[in-house]
């Protein structure tokens, strides 16, 4: 995760940025292991020596990401592929949570933007569903970095949708192969419409 704070230069560090603009970069540079650049959640220079880890060691290629909307649609693919990331409304009150389970409290206030988190399961208690995440704040914060926050306040956000991405561990040197081939593949498919044989090419 740090070579994405650090390196991608298509988002603002750690003043913020955008889920999508991550999930390219993962496509198209890899997420490497924390191994070679450990997570410290700072603007930290992106390393040059970070090129030779490429090269010496797999790194998680991202093949593609969807889009799951819905608690329950959440749960389901939390079950079956893993977390998904999700954008949270941030309060005052968020950045000081230690343990428990959260929702904003009386006199909190909004802060602009929203925050990705992990969603990584749920619990069931008398009062309903809490979401179990994981925040990029460190361990210091929360329950070693985690959290329990109510589910159904839409003034929290996290029940609307999850983006699940799916990547793959893979040297360097292969994805670049594998991604040039499927453009070249990409750019030379013609979709043949139905009924009066013509064909259409799809642009990139």
């Amino acid at each position: 995760a740090q070579d994405a704070v650090s390196c991608d230069q298509t988002n603002y560090h750690c003043d913020g940025g955008y889920v999508t603009h991550t999930l390219n970069y993962g496509r198209d540079q890899g997420f490497i292991r924390e191994e070679c650049f450990p997570y410290t959640g700072t603007n930290t220079t992106c390393p040059a020596e970070l090129n030779e880890c490429r090269k010496n060691k797999e790194q998680y290629m991202l093949m593609n990401y969807c889009i799951v909307q819905g608690p329950n649609a959440i749960k389901a693919e939390i079950m079956k592929n893993g977390p998904v990331v999700s954008p949270m409304a941030p309060y005052t009150d968020f950045l000081t949570y230690q343990d428990g389970t959260y929702f904003p409290s009386e006199g909190a206030f909004k802060f602009n933007g929203q925050q990705a988190v992990k969603i990584v399961g749920w619990e069931q208690s008398a009062q309903g569903t809490n979401w179990i995440i994981e925040n990029t704040w460190g361990k210091e914060w929360g329950i070693d970095g985690y959290a329990k926050v109510v589910s159904g306040h839409s003034e929290l956000g996290l029940d609307y949708f999850g983006i699940a991405p799916r990547a793959i561990p893979m040297p360097f040197h292969q994805w670049k192969k594998e991604l040039a081939a499927y453009k070249k593949y990409e750019k030379s498919v013609k979709v043949e419409e139905e009924g009066d044989g013509e064909e259409i090419e799809i642009d990139e």
